[in-house]
Parts: C-alpha cells; structure tokens; sequence
C-alpha cells in the first residue's frame, strides 16, 4: 500500500547520516525509529500515503539544503559567534557532560565556549 513511500524513506535515510556523538538526541536516529514504527510490515504497511509523502518531501529539503541553498546569506558568523566546528564540539554528549559535572548554569554554559 505505501510501498513508493516506503521506498523514499528508505533512500532518503540513507543520505541523513546518525552521529555517535549525539547518541540519544540525534535527529537521524529518530527518524530511523520513527521509519520502523510507521513502516512495521515493511512496503505493506498501512499509512496514510498523502501523510506520508509530506513528511518525505519536506524532510528530503532539510537533507538536501534546500533551504540553506535557497536564501543565501552573505558570510558565515552564528549567533552565538562559534564557528561550525565549536558548535559542533559543544553538541557532543561529552562535553553536555562535562558542563553537567561542572554544575554550571545555563547562561554559564554558553559562555563557556571560550570565547570572551
């Protein structure tokens, strides 16, 4: 019944990579979930394909930077003033917990980056 949608969430999975790094809070593993859930018989599972398909098309732009391609800014600062890789960095499970062991406020943790 949904086996076209199916399909296109099957390729569309394998171009959204998972990161260790965020294990637990990582968008890529949720989705793989979520795939599983909906799609438990696989090509003939029941959905409602008109759902489905809205879902597809409008994760498929995210995977795709449709949107960041699409409205082009002119340089590349944050608003927090890291770089890519600092986001990065900071998003990792690691380090979420060493700013938890360090008992920091919220605030504090932001400004930890160490940029001042």
């Amino acid at each position: 019944m949904g086996s076209s949608v199916y399909r296109g969430f099957l390729r569309l999975l394998e171009r959204w990579p998972a990161e260790e790094t965020k294990a637990g809070r990582d968008l890529g593993e949720y989705l793989r979930v979520r795939v599983g859930e909906a799609f438990r018989h696989g090509e003939h599972s029941a959905v409602d394909e008109r759902v489905c398909r809205r879902q597809l098309d409008s994760l498929a732009r995210i995977a795709g930077n449709h949107h960041c391609s699409d409205a082009r800014r002119s340089g590349t600062g944050t608003a927090s003033g890291l770089s890519v890789e600092e986001c990065r960095l900071i998003m990792t499970n690691e380090f979420l917990q060493q700013l938890e062991a360090m008992d920091q406020s919220w605030m504090e943790r932001l400004s930890f980056s160490g940029k001042k």
